[in-house]
């Protein structure tokens, strides 16, 4: 094995270890349920639930639906037989996200995941989840996510194999690609920037910085921002609840990497705000908030 493919198979040690129950409705389509919901720590200082935690909830459920499970040993399309010769990384990101999430009288679990394979592209698959609490069917939230895979000889995108395609891709076709609008720099607005260096604690099993945690560095600055103008005695002002954030994500971040944000509100928008996360000269990720009014 790899050393990456070993790095790789640490999220499924992670999924084995966390309590939940799959149900397989089709091949493209499984429903994970998480009975503990989210933890104390995905909460913020006004009690509720923080944007990134969302994605380390979709993670879970990714994780939970790829980690093969006795006695059949099947992973979710079989993903487990395609690390052998891909790695599959993470490209982009949209996430829209219901008022209902916010509600703080509603306890948040058990969970629902619905996680359907929603488009194949010529080296590109995305998967749909729609998190949702038992009992309920208003969604919590809906995230697409676009990955590549990657060939482990070549180190280069690469197409699906062949069986694969005909075993998964009729399972797709309703979906469409996700396509992220590249963002640039305004010359007429004044930028904020914050710059951070990585913390070894946010990085994940392939020793990058985690998916989650570029949303959490954009939030950040964000309230960076918005901190200078409330200021400290007026902090739970600066704590706005996202209704969607789209995340490109276009190079690694690693381990005591020095990294700047430029981050810019959209035509003086109080709630669209974009940002550029930089590595020396380098775009590496882009993102779009959007905030509730």
């Amino acid at each position: 094995m790899s050393s990456r493919s070993a790095l790789a198979s640490n999220f499924s040690r992670i999924a084995s270890q966390v309590l939940f129950s799959k149900q397989i409705i089709s091949p493209y389509n499984y429903i994970i349920r998480l009975p503990g919901g989210f933890c104390y720590e995905a909460y913020n200082a006004q009690a509720c639930v923080n944007p990134w935690s969302l994605l380390r909830m979709v993670e879970c459920g990714r994780g939970a639906c790829f980690n093969p499970i006795p006695p059949d040993c099947h992973s979710f399309l079989d993903v487990a037989e395609m690390y052998k010769n891909y790695f599959i990384f993470i490209a982009s990101t949209s996430t829209t996200i219901s008022p209902k999430l916010y509600n703080v009288s509603t306890v948040k679990g058990p969970l629902i995941l619905d996680v359907k394979l929603d488009y194949v592209g010529t080296k590109t698959i995305k998967m749909k989840t729609v998190m949702h609490l038992e009992g309920t069917d208003e969604p919590l939230c809906e995230n697409n996510t676009q990955s590549v895979l990657v060939d482990n000889s070549t180190r280069k995108p690469s197409a699906p194999p062949d069986w694969w395609i005909q075993k998964y891709s009729l399972g797709s076709n309703n979906g469409t690609p996700l396509k992220l609008e590249p963002l640039q720099l305004p010359k007429d607005t004044k930028l904020s920037e914050y710059a951070f260096t990585v913390a070894a604690t946010d990085v994940d099993s392939y020793l990058h910085v985690n998916w989650s945690n570029f949303v959490k560095y954009f939030y950040n600055t964000f309230l960076n921002f918005e901190l200078k103008k409330v200021g400290r005695d007026h902090a739970s002002l600066a704590f706005r609840n996202l209704k969607s954030f789209d995340v490109a994500y276009i190079k690694e971040a690693n381990i005591d990497d020095n990294l700047v944000i430029k981050h810019w509100p959209v035509d003086k928008s109080e709630h669209i705000h974009n940002f550029q996360m930089f590595k020396k000269s380098q775009v590496i990720s882009e993102c779009k908030f959007e905030f509730f009014p």
